[in-house]
This record gives structure tokens, C-alpha cells and sequence, in this order.
């Protein structure tokens, strides 16, 4: 036979059953404050990971300019490099024309005249400074450039007689273009 339970606390006092829609509002109200605990907790980890992200970034851009700036220094060095080289080549390429323009010069001078001084400006343009015996030997000196081939377009820039000299000397300045043979061609 089965037993039976008794009960003895009326039935007003025993406990009441709470029906789910009492436990509406509580469990809402649970609900919501997990919702804004994990949105606080989740918003505080992504905040964290953003400012990692941002300091990467921040790290990542110092080292990016740092080489921008060796990179910049090392264009410039190069820049320097290639024009000096080119200076370089511009020179060692007019090198061997020197001797020939020297042999020319040596050839054009007539007797009577004598160099004393012979500049580069550092252009096509020479300064011949010299001394002569007589005005008309400096004059065929200068007929005898205008017709060479590596000396044209030359100009007196002084010729005077020296005061108190016998033999009489004459001091005189010519400015002459030079010529340079094609770089193709010469020895």
C-alpha cells in the first residue's frame, strides 16, 4: 500500500508558488544588469585593444619616419655622389684634349712673345697673360688664335708698354674661349 503525506500546515500558510509572470520584472531586471556587465566588461577589453593597436601603429610610424630619414640622407649622399661623378667625368673626359690645346698654344705663339700666365676660369674660357717684344707681335698673336682650331673668339683685355724697359716690352691680357674636341674622338 502506498503512503500518503500528510500535511499539516493550512493551506494559507504553506507556501505560495510564484507564477512566471511575477518573476517577469526580476528577471528582466537580472537580465539587463548582466547585459550592461558584459557590454562594460566587453567595451573596456575592446578599448584595450584599440589603445594596443593605436601604440603599434604610433610605434610603427617612428620607425617608418626613422628610415624615411636615413633613406632621405642616403638619396642625398647619392645625389652628391652622381653630380661629383659627373664633374669627374667631365673633366677626365677634357683631360686628354689638354695636351693637345698646350701643343696648339706651343705652336701658335709667334717669336717675340712669351706667356708668363695661362688660367683656367674654370670654364670653356682661358686667360692668356704674357709679355712681347712689339704691339704687332701681340696683334699676330691674336690673328693666329682666331685661326686655330681650338682657340677662337679671343679677346684683348689689356696690352700696354712697360714704362722704363729697354728693349721696349709690352704687357698684355687675352680672354680666349677653348674649344673642346668631341668627346669621341682625340687622344
Amino acid at each position: 500500500m502506498m503512503k500518503k503525506r500528510l500535511n499539516f500546515i493550512p493551506r494559507e500558510l504553506q507556501p505560495k508558488m510564484v507564477f512566471p509572470h511575477e518573476l517577469i520584472p526580476i528577471v528582466l531586471f537580472a537580465f539587463v544588469v548582466l547585459f550592461i556587465a558584459s557590454s562594460s566588461v566587453s567595451m573596456h577589453y575592446e578599448s584595450k585593444r584599440t589603445a594596443n593597436v593605436l601604440q603599434q601603429m604610433k610605434d610603427q610610424d617612428v620607425e617608418l619616419t626613422k628610415q624615411i630619414q636615413v633613406l632621405s640622407e642616403q638619396n642625398k649622399k647619392n645625389d652628391q655622389n652622381a653630380e661629383t661623378f659627373g664633374t669627374l667625368q667631365k673633366v677626365l673626359s677634357r683631360k686628354n684634349y689638354w695636351s693637345e690645346i698646350f701643343k696648339e698654344l706651343s705652336i701658335l705663339i709667334p717669336q717675340g712673345i712669351w706667356l708668363t700666365n695661362f688660367t683656367n676660369s674654370g670654364t670653356d674660357r682661358v686667360v692668356l697673360k704674357g709679355e712681347s717684344s712689339s704691339p704687332e707681335g701681340v696683334a699676330k698673336f691674336l690673328r693666329k688664335l682666331e685661326g686655330s682650331q681650338h682657340f677662337s673668339g679671343a679677346r684683348m683685355n689689356y696690352s700696354e708698354k712697360e714704362k722704363d724697359v729697354s728693349p721696349s716690352r709690352y704687357k698684355f691680357e687675352m680672354s680666349v674661349p677653348v674649344k673642346m674636341p668631341d668627346s669621341g674622338g682625340g687622344t
